[in-house]
């Protein structure tokens, strides 16, 4: 489990994760014409997927973590949260196994951003290989909230996921 250490951690947390709701509340109730002056943020945030996706599956663990803030909280539905630390951890192994090869690809369903806070509806679908055989594939619904760090570099801070079996 995520582990925020003051009071004012978790006050920031929950004042982020508030203000994205109402990004995506007020985003939704604009309608059409919000999403069409997005496509700029659509395509650019795409682009922000594709490298992660190719640093990813080239096991290539600096770009593979440097998409994640360092303050990251990341949940999965059903089991503990997740800091920076132990994803890049959990990287480190997927990466040293040689027998298994972990490729990812992706579906980005929506972008919402508000000046530098920015949310994604993201399907990630992961095919796991054991000597070449197909061993395992999930399909994974998730939500991505990124913010633009001082630096301009966009950066997730918090991710929700959860097990999606294929069917609507």
């Amino acid at each position: 489990m995520a582990l925020i250490c003051s009071r004012k951690g978790v006050t920031e947390h929950s004042a982020l994760l508030r203000y994205c709701l109402v990004l995506i509340l007020a985003i939704a109730l604009t309608g059409r014409a919000c999403a069409e002056s997005s496509e700029s943020d659509y395509l650019m945030f795409k682009r922000i997927f594709d490298e992660w996706t190719a640093a990813f599956n080239a096991r290539d663990l600096a770009q593979s973590c440097a998409l994640f803030s360092k303050s990251l909280t990341a949940d999965y539905q059903g089991a503990p949260s997740k800091t920076y630390s132990s994803l890049r951890n959990g990287f480190k192994k997927v990466f040293r196994d040689k027998n298994r090869r972990y490729q990812y690809r992706f579906d980005l369903h929506h972008v919402y951003r508000s000046g530098d806070l920015a949310v994604a509806r993201i399907t990630w679908y992961l095919s796991i290989y054991e000597n070449g055989r197909l061993i395992s594939s999930t399909e994974d619904r998730g939500l991505d909230v990124f913010k633009r760090s001082r630096h301009g570099k966009w950066e997730i801070v918090y991710y929700l996921a959860y097990e999606h079996d294929g069917n609507e």
